[in-house]
């Protein structure tokens, strides 16, 4: 075979194989992890626990808990969840003493409910937040991490 003809046919074989390479649909791996913030405002030194229940499920962080991504174990009851121990998808941290985060893994739900404790076990404050969310990292096609403005909970 010519180097011609070896030329040709190795540029045709390229030529054919390009769209497969360069036209790929296919997403990265995907795992991310969204987050919303509570701002308390008011007396934040009353509150002992934060919850936030969002599609059934409720994460509970005690004020102790400055930071970090680690669940309460187990999780405090809840006055509000039919399971209490089910906030698997959802976990919470203190960023300071007046703003809490939580997290909840891939899951972007439409809103959410917070409840303020204090150490007694009475609820301080308690309110229903629709969420806002805008992605901040991924893509439209394969998705990626949202974030949605603070939430204000007044004590």
């Amino acid at each position: 075979m010519g180097t011609r003809r070896r030329t040709a046919l190795w540029a045709a074989a390229a030529a054919a194989c390009w769209p497969l390479v360069s036209c790929s649909n296919a997403c990265p791996a995907i795992g991310w992890i969204n987050s919303v913030s509570i701002e308390v405002e008011g007396d934040a030194g009353a509150v002992q626990r934060l919850e936030l229940c969002a599609d059934g499920s409720c994460s509970t962080r005690t004020a102790d808990a400055k930071s970090g991504f680690t669940p309460v174990d187990p999780p405090f009851p809840s006055a509000s969840a039919a399971d209490p121990s089910s906030d698997a998808g959802v976990d919470a941290g203190a960023a300071d003493a007046d703003t809490w985060e939580f997290f909840l893994d891939m899951g972007a739900p439409d809103s959410v409910t917070v409840r303020a404790w204090a150490a007694s076990g009475e609820i301080l404050a308690e309110q229903d937040f629709p969420l806002d969310w805008k992605r901040v990292g991924g893509s439209e096609r394969c998705g990626g991490p949202v974030s949605t403005p603070p939430l204000r909970l007044r004590i």
